[in-house]
């Protein structure tokens, strides 16, 4: 008699509550997000990831289906390209995604989050709560689904993204700006000294 078990993505969809569509995207995604190519070990674990692999991550994130319950009320259109006037990668989202869509809001709060760029409106505030603490969910499903799959270079970039995350800090800001009462600029020439 044949006997059911659970995939180890499915084992990583159960664990981080996943819909079953985010963990196939995951699954698919997580091997084009390491700048290296394919699976099967992923490259180097020990070499840094690159701005570009951080920004490929976030951009599969907030292409999931959990950050599709993110508002996008009447005319925020108009507020997200303020927005992402403001933030280092602007409105980049998946691929024909626009500036009414929740997985560019989703992109935008992050990279405010990340820049400290103040909200346009309070109501951003609130939302950013949400999509920040679905993205940190699924940074740890896409870290687990990355060392399940024997990938070393797209776990690092999850844990990158991780950190910026629970930071509030780009990827490739000096430490120095994590200092309590240090403004912002001064980060670059305190970690300098």
């Amino acid at each position: 008699a044949g006997t059911i078990a659970p995939t180890p993505t499915g084992r990583i969809a159960a664990k981080f509550c996943l819909r079953h569509c985010t963990a196939r995207l995951l699954s698919d995604g997580i091997p084009q997000v390491g700048g290296g190519g394919g699976g099967g070990g992923g490259g180097s674990a020990a070499s840094p990831p690159t701005i570009s692999s951080v920004r490929a991550l976030l951009r599969l994130l907030v292409g999931s289906p959990e950050l599709g319950d993110v508002p996008v009320r009447h005319n925020e259109d108009r507020l997200n390209a303020t927005l992402a006037a403001a933030v280092r990668w602007g409105a980049d989202g998946p691929p024909g995604a626009d500036l009414a869509s929740p997985s560019v809001k989703a992109s935008l709060l992050a990279q405010a989050h990340f820049g400290r760029v103040p909200p346009p409106i309070a109501d951003y505030t609130t939302d950013a709560r949400g999509a920040l603490d679905a993205l940190a969910r699924l940074g740890g499903a896409a870290l687990s689904v990355a060392v399940a799959r024997g990938a070393g270079r797209e776990a690092v970039v999850a844990l990158a993204l991780a950190q910026c995350l629970a930071q509030g800090a780009w990827p490739d800001d000096p430490p120095a700006i994590q200092l309590p009462g240090l403004p912002r600029d001064r980060g670059g020439a305190a970690a300098a000294a």
